[in-house]
């Protein structure tokens, strides 16, 4: 059985038993609160959110974030890496890291990016730091 069918069926129960007792008390807010504990149990957290720049360029390399890309019109997930030989910043230097998502692997010649917030927010799905 999948991760996702065992926390669909522990939800189905949760949700059964806190249904029949919140009828019993007639309210029926309480119904959510267990399936809400249980997922926060299982290990989700909701990520974290940045809008600046200076939070942005100061993720660690590895970091993985979930952002929109007005270039391409869409949202994708990036990867911070360290590799970086051939692209240079607003300044001419050579960048240090660069953000990388599979998602432009057929369309670019070059899938590694310099990414900026633009005040936008950003969702740090993975953080080395935070693990």
């Amino acid at each position: 059985m999948s991760a996702r069918d065992e926390m669909s069926k522990e939800l189905s129960a949760i949700i059964k038993r806190e249904y029949t007792r919140a009828i019993d008390r007639k309210r029926m807010r309480d119904c959510y609160d267990a399936p809400a504990d249980a997922i926060l149990a299982a290990g989700y957290s909701k990520p974290r959110t940045i809008t600046s720049q200076k939070d942005l360029d100061a993720l660690p390399v590895g970091s993985v974030i979930w952002a929109f890309d007005f270039q391409a019109g869409d949202s994708n997930s990036w990867q911070l890496f360290d590799d970086v030989n051939d692209l240079t910043d607003e300044d001419g230097d050579l960048a240090k890291t660069a953000w990388l998502s599979s998602a432009y692997k057929d369309e670019h010649s070059s899938n590694r990016v310099l990414l900026r917030t633009n005040g936008h927010p950003i969702a740090v799905l993975y953080s080395p730091e935070e693990s």
